[in-house]
C-alpha cells in the first residue's frame, strides 16, 4: 500500500500534499512533472523491494502511480508474457501498467485486487484513475475552474485548499451514523471516486467522464434450503475463500493476521495456519473489561489450531494519548471506538509485520446482524421458534423490529423522527438549516433480506468499515488485507439463497457450517455477537470529562473536533 497524489497545481502544492500522506509510504518516494500534470507517489514496499519497482512507473507514454495490490498479478503476468510483454521486474506495479496499456479500461475486468491509481497519457494528455470494486483503497479529488487534484487521503487536502464544512453530509452522519457513502465528504470541495468507478479526464480539453465497470448481479437463487446443494455450495466456497487467503498472503515482507474469538477471523485464522503455519495472529484483550473481552473464545482458537497469538492490552490511557491521532488519520466522523481497539492493536503489530490479514466483511455478506435475521423472518415466520429457543427475549426485539421494517414509509418516517428528536435538536444548535435526509433510512430500513445485504454490502456499512481500517493501518504503514471481500467471495455470497445463510434460529448459517470442519464449537456455534470491541463507555466518559468537552455522544464529539479546523 501506499499513497498518491497529483493534480494541475504547483509542484510545492502537490509535493506538501504527499507529504502529509507520508506515513501510508515510508520506504521511497518519487515525482514526474511536465507541462500538464504532476504526479507524487510514498511507497510502502511490500512486493518486489527492489528500486526497480519504485514509482512512478513509466512505460512507451504511460506513467502509473499507484495504491494497493493485484493479488492475482502473476497470473495476469503470464498471459501478458505469451502476447510479447517483456518485464524488468517483480512487482503488481509493472504488470498493472503493461496489462493497461494492453487492454485499456477493460483491464479493470482482469484485476483482483485492492486498488486505486493513475495511469497518464503523456501523448494524449490524458488522466485514467479508478478504483478496486469494493472501495478498500481510497482516492478523492477536487476539481475547480479547470484545475484538477487527487490525493489517497481526504485530510491531505487541508493544508492548500479553503475547504469548508459539507453540513449535509455532516448531520447525517452524526445522526445516521451515515457516511463514506456516494461521491459527497465532509468537505464541500473534495469529493469520492466510488468504489467500482474509474474516471478519464482530459487535460487539453479540461473536461471529466465518470463510468461504473462493475456491479453486483441481481441473480439470486431465491430456494428453499436443499441439503444436497447446499454442501456442494459449502465445498465450493471453502476453495474460493482460501485461494483468496493465499493470494492475500503472497507478499516479500511478514504478514500478521488479526482475531477476535469470533467466528468471521476464526475462519480466516483457519484457512492462514493451513497454508503458513509459522503465522503470527495478533488479538485484542481487555480483563478488566468482561463484557467486551472475548480473550477466552481467542485463547479457545489458539489452543485448537495451535496459534501463535500476541495479546494486546490497551488501557484508557492509551486511548486518551491516541485519540487526537486516530482522528486526525481517520479524517471523518466514525460511529464507535471498537475503531480504536482496532487501532491500537495494529499500532501494536506493526512492530512485527507490514501485512495485516482481517476478517472484514462476512456480516454484510453472510447476515451476521441481528437486523438481518429480523428481515429473513418476515418471508420465513416459522423461524421465530429456533430463534427464541436460542435468543429468548432478544428473538421479540427482533420481531419488533421487523414489525419496523414492514411499516408503509410515512410511518417509518415518524418513527425516525421521534428516535432521532433529541440529536436533531441538538444538531440544529449547530446547523439551523439542516434537514436530514429521511430517504436515506428509508433505504436502510428495507424490508427485503437480500437487498438489505447488498446495502449494507455497497452503501451503508462496509464502506464506512473498509475506510476504518485502511486509516488505522496506514497509520502505522501497515498494509491491511480482506479476504472476505474478494470481489469473487462478494459475487458469491450474494447469489446465496438467504435460506442458507438464515437457519435453525441461526445467523451466518453458512459461515457456521464451514466452520465446523476446523473449527471448535464454542467458536461456530457462538450466539453473542462481538467485532474488535473496546469498552467505549467507559473510554468515552473519560475522553468527554476533558476540560471544555462536552457532547452528548461520539460523533458529536468528532464533529466538533472537525469543525474547529474547517469553517461552515
Amino acid at each position: 500500500m501506499c499513497s498518491i497524489a497529483g493534480g494541475t497545481l504547483s509542484r510545492e502544492k502537490i509535493l506538501e500534499i504527499s507529504r502529509a500522506m507520508a506515513h501510508r509510504g515510508p520506504d521511497d518516494s518519487g515525482f514526474f512533472e511536465d507541462n500538464f500534470i504532476k504526479l507524487a507517489h510514498n511507497r510502502l514496499a511490500i512486493i518486489d523491494l527492489s528500486e526497480s519497482a519504485s514509482q512512478p512507473m513509466f512505460f512507451e507514454d504511460l506513467v502509473l502511480v499507484f495504491n494497493g495490490e493485484i493479488y492475482n498479478f502473476q497470473e495476469i503476468r503470464n498471459d501478458l508474457i505469451k502476447l510479447g510483454y517483456k518485464f524488468s521486474s517483480q512487482s503488481d506495479t509493472e504488470v498493472l501498467l503493461k496489462a493497461f496499456h494492453r487492454y485499456g479500461s477493460n483491464c479493470l475486468e482482469k484485476l483482483n485486487g485492492d486498488f486505486s491509481f493513475c495511469i497518464y497519457n503523456k501523448v494524449q494528455k490524458k488522466l485514467f484513475l479508478a478504483r478496486d470494486r469494493l472501495g478498500n483503497k481510497p482516492l478523492f479529488y477536487w476539481f475547480k475552474n479547470g484545475e484538477f487534484c487527487f490525493a489517497s487521503e481526504c485530510s491531505a487536502f487541508l493544508k492548500n485548499f479553503q475547504l469548508t464544512l459539507n453540513v449535509q453530509y455532516a448531520g447525517d452522519a452524526v445522526l445516521f451514523g451515515l457516511c463514506d457513502y456516494a461521491e459527497s465528504t465532509i468537505y464541500n470541495e473534495v469529493l469520492n471516486l466510488p468504489p467500482a468507478h474509474f474516471m478519464e479526464i482530459d487535460l487539453s480539453e479540461k473536461k471529466k467522464v465518470i463510468k461504473k465497470y462493475w456491479k453486483l448481479s441481481n441473480e439470486v437463487i431465491d430456494e428453499s434450503f436443499d441439503r444436497t446443494k447446499f454442501c456442494k455450495k459449502v465445498e465450493e466456497f471453502s476453495c474460493l475463500l482460501e485461494d483468496a487467503v493465499r493470494v492475500r498472503l503472497i507478499s516479500d515482507v511478514k504478514v500478521g493476521t488479526l482475531i477476535s474469538g469470533g467466528l468471521d477471523s476464526s475462519i480466516i485464522a483457519a484457512l492462514v495456519k493451513k497454508i503458513d503455519p509459522g503465522h503470527l495472529f495478533f488479538s485484542a484483550s481487555y480483563p478488566d473489561y468482561p463484557e467486551v473481552d472475548e480473550t477466552g473464545y481467542a485463547k479457545i482458537l489458539e489452543k485448537e489450531l495451535n496459534l501463535n497469538v500476541y495479546y494486546v492490552k490497551p488501557t484508557i490511557r492509551d486511548a486518551q494519548n491516541n485519540i487526537d491521532q486516530l482522528f486526525q488519520r481517520q479524517g471523518d466522523l466514525f460511529r464507535s471506538f471498537s475503531i480504536m481497539s482496532q487501532f491500537l492493536t495494529i499500532k501494536e503489530a506493526s512492530k512485527t509485520v507490514k501485512v495485516i490479514l482481517s476478517g472484514q466483511g462476512a456480516d454484510e455478506l453472510f447476515g451476521g446482524y441481528y437486523h438481518y435475521f429480523s428481515r429473513f423472518l418476515s418471508q420465513n415466520l416459522i423461524e421465530f421458534f429456533p430463534r427464541y429457543k436460542k435468543y429468548r427475549s432478544k428473538a421479540f426485539k427482533e420481531m419488533l423490529l421487523l414489525l419496523k421494517f414492514a411499516q408503509p414509509d410515512f410511518v417509518k418516517k415518524k418513527v425516525f423522527e421521534r428516535d432521532n428528536s433529541e440529536d436533531l435538536q441538538n444538531l440544529r444548535k449547530l446547523f439551523p438549516d439542516y434537514s436530514p435526509r429521511w430517504e436515506l433510512l428509508l433505504e436502510k430500513f428495507v424490508l427485503d433480506v437480500k437487498k438489505a445485504l447488498v446495502n449494507d454490502s455497497l452503501i451503508f456499512s462496509l464502506p464506512q468499515l473498509l475506510r476504518y481500517e485502511d486509516r488505522n493501518s496506514m497509520t502505522f504503514s501497515v498494509e491491511n488485507r480482506t479476504p472476505f471481500t474478494d470481489y469473487r467471495v462478494v459475487e458469491f455470497a450474494h447469489r446465496l439463497p438467504a435460506s442458507y445463510k438464515f437457519r435453525h434460529g441461526l445467523n451466518k448459517y453458512f459461515l457456521r457450517y464451514l466452520g465446523k470442519k476446523n473449527l471448535p464449537r464454542e467458536i461456530y456455534l457462538r450466539l453473542d455477537k462481538m467485532g474488535f470491541e473496546a469498552p467505549e463507555k467507559y473510554w468515552l466518559k473519560s475522553i468527554d470529562s476533558l476540560p471544555g468537552e462536552k457532547c452528548p455522544n461520539l460523533r458529536f464529539f468528532l464533529l466538533k473536533r472537525i469543525m474547529e479546523k474547517i469553517p461552515l
